[in-house]
């Protein structure tokens, strides 16, 4: 679907016009013919563009045409799919730049959300007089691009994923080397300087200019005051850079037998802050671990100019400050990559992670310098998976979260963005790692879109098919596709019930009520923390009543029709039950969307249009598979509860959506 553009008259014929004498109605209706109304049909009403991406998504997709927006954000397992086939861009301030057929180019820098009129390749912020500017990049096909309304040739092979600005310049890749942009027109001589290795150039920033360099390359390019060098002292076949506050670089890299190892580079000294270096010293024996840890990451980024201020200061510290500092010394005699020594072996450098970062596999592991001279007995980690992201401290991931990955198979990935990590291992699709085990992200449906783009600064998640077509969970939209999430609550020796305000309960030992936020402890002396359980403490309804709405009206039937109030509607065939008691319920009080239940083992969503009723899904996982329930009832959070055998609870959520609370405590599940 796409807006009608209001076609405009002719300049010259509206000149023409307004230049006339004016005719009084009197001759307006003398000239007319007779034919012809006496007056004019109105013309049709520009309609503006979308400006947020829900007026874009309603446009677009009629699944979100009758829905509403989330007031709130919900977990992103429950939020909304929207899949896209034209260009999406996501840039470095959070926006999103979408390819809309109809877009007239202009750009409103307060808006999240910009439609326009090409694929944008990269999202250039300018500094301006008012604050930052953005500069799209429109990609014109080949190597033509467009930029600043100016169209432009550029050299074949650039990658704009690996671009960034500085100022008013922007680094990007292209063939076997980096490029320059000043003022969004390339630098000259550019594609002039080429680097050995293999893959795009990788880029970062030092304590004055700009680091490229490509995988297993033997050179490092360097830009600073206008221009490149490539700096003299770099070993062969590196993996990663790290640049120092001293002015020094460590180069992570392979040497002749293969083993990885660290060698530093000095580009250029700088006098390192003595003081500061002391105040990190000092925190090396503070009270707190955090200000410990903090201070212990900090100093692991001075390089060997600190290394003086190291050496004098050991001997005042305190136990923990000296085992600490000595860890640090032992740059001096053996490559360390952070505070770890790389034990003899090869590794395997994974996708990038953020900007110029990286996760390196370590066959044979790494030894912990700081643990043996503490005398702690595990100091080695064996395999070891380090990461490198510039900005943070270089650590290891854990081997919980590392165990599905297969460091050969490079289908599996591994994506940082911020604190958030995303692992692509398997048949499941994009995972999410929720700190201490992988859930999968997207519908069964969906799972070919595995390559991570990022988190936009509204909270939406990006994915990308090797189409190129794009996939978007907006936390913020409603899943269209009916779901039933549902947990089993884990119960062993005990029993299950409700309060008398229909809070679900159970009690192994002292009793606890899933409240709206989490469990709560009940207090037996207290009349409203009763607990109940059998099917004699269930509410009972009247004859032939199977629930009611929100205004009272009472529902009947549940076999073959449905009865509500005065209407008698007749249940689709696969809808129709057979248990004694069936019970339905409104979802979120509408009378139009229904939960019935009238056979073991399943649940169905129906939806009233009028007089009829059709089936919208079918929910069988975690219902019982037996009409002898104790009681099923809507709690005061408006979640289904199943209570059965006394000892069986399921709590499953009508709308689909599951507050982040609850998420938290229920097992890995896949939010569709």
């Amino acid at each position: 679907m796409r807006w009608t553009l209001v076609v405009l008259l002719l300049a010259g014929l509206a000149c023409e016009e307004a230049e006339r004498e004016p005719l009084g109605q009197d001759r307006l209706e003398a000239t007319q013919p007779a034919t012809q109304p006496a007056t004019k049909p109105a013309e049709p009403e520009a309609v503006a563009l979308p400006t947020t991406f829900f007026e874009y998504v309603q446009l677009t997709d009629e699944r979100f045409v009758d829905v509403q927006e989330r007031t709130r954000a919900t977990d992103v397992l429950d939020a909304g799919v929207v899949l896209i086939d034209d260009a999406v861009h996501l840039c470095g301030r959070g926006d999103l730049w979408i390819e809309y057929a109809d877009a007239d180019g202009t750009i409103d820098d307060t808006r999240q959300v910009h439609l326009v009129p090409d694929p944008v390749a990269y999202v250039h912020w300018a500094p301006g007089d008012g604050g930052w500017v953005p500069q799209p990049v429109y990609d014109l096909g080949g190597t033509s691009i467009r930029w600043n309304g100016v169209s432009q040739t550029v050299p074949a092979g650039i990658d704009w994923s690996t671009a960034f600005s500085q100022g008013d310049r922007v680094f990007v890749s292209a063939g076997d080397g980096p490029i320059v942009f000043v003022g969004g027109q390339l630098q000259q001589g550019a594609g002039s300087l080429q680097l050995t290795g293999t893959g795009p150039a990788h880029f970062l920033l030092d304590h004055r200019g700009v680091l490229a360099w490509r995988d297993g390359g033997d050179d490092v390019a360097r830009y600073v005051d206008g221009k490149w060098t490539k700096p003299d002292g770099f070993p062969e076949s590196i993996r990663q850079l790290v640049p120092m506050r001293d002015g020094t670089v460590t180069a992570i890299h392979d040497d002749a037998d293969g083993n990885v190892v660290t060698t530093s580079v000095l580009l250029e000294a700088v006098e390192v802050d003595e003081g500061k270096i002391l105040e990190l010293i000092a925190q090396l024996s503070d009270r707190s671990r955090l200000t410990r840890e903090t201070a212990y990451a900090e100093l692991q980024t001075y390089g060997p100019a600190a290394w003086p201020i190291f050496e004098a200061q050991i001997a005042r510290q305190p136990a923990e400050g000296r085992r600490r500092l000595q860890a640090l010394l032992g740059e001096k005699f053996e490559p360390l990559i952070g505070d770890m020594q790389p034990m003899p072996g090869p590794a395997l450098t994974l996708n990038p992670v953020g900007f110029g970062g990286s996760v390196m596999y370590l066959s044979n592991g790494v030894a912990l310098p700081n643990r043996i001279a503490n005398g702690e007995a595990n100091a080695y980690v064996i395999p070891a998976w380090v990461v490198i992201q510039p900005g943070l401290r270089i650590s290891r991931l854990g081997p919980t979260m590392m165990y599905p990955f297969n460091p050969d198979d490079e289908d599996h990935t591994l994506t940082a963005w911020g604190d958030e990590w995303v692992g692509v291992f398997g048949s499941e699709g994009p995972m999410r790692w929720y700190g201490n085990h992988w859930k999968p992200m997207l519908p069964a449906e969906h799972v070919g879109y595995d390559t991570f783009v990022g988190i936009d600064s509204r909270g939406r998640w990006v994915f990308r098919d090797d189409e190129a077509k794009t996939l978007i969970l907006d936390p913020r939209l409603p899943e269209t596709t009916p779901e039933l999430p549902a947990w089993n609550v884990p119960l062993s020796g005990g029993t299950v019930g409700w309060t008398l305000a229909g809070w679900p309960v159970m009690k192994s030992g002292g009793a606890w009520a899933l409240k709206e936020f989490g469990w709560v402890p009940l207090q037996p002396e207290k009349p409203e923390d009763t607990v109940l359980s059998g099917p004699g403490d269930a509410p009972k309804m009247p004859d032939g009543v199977i629930g009611r709405s929100a205004d009272g009206t009472t529902y009947g039937g549940g076999i073959d029709t449905l009865v509500h109030g005065d209407a008698e509607l007749t249940l689709p065939p696969e809808a129709r039950g057979s248990i004694e008691k069936p019970l339905v319920f409104e979802i979120d009080g509408d009378p139009d969307k229904l939960l019935l239940w009238n056979a073991p083992g399943r649940l169905v969503r129906l939806k009233r249009d009028g007089d009829e009723l059709r089936v919208v899904a079918t929910f069988t996982h975690a219902i019982p598979n037996t009409e002898l329930i104790d009681r099923m009832w809507l709690d005061p959070a408006g979640r289904l509860c199943i209570a059965w055998d006394g000892t069986q609870l399921v709590i499953a959520f009508p709308t689909g959506e599951v507050s982040s609370e609850m998420a938290s405590m229920m097992p890995a599940r896949r939010g569709r």
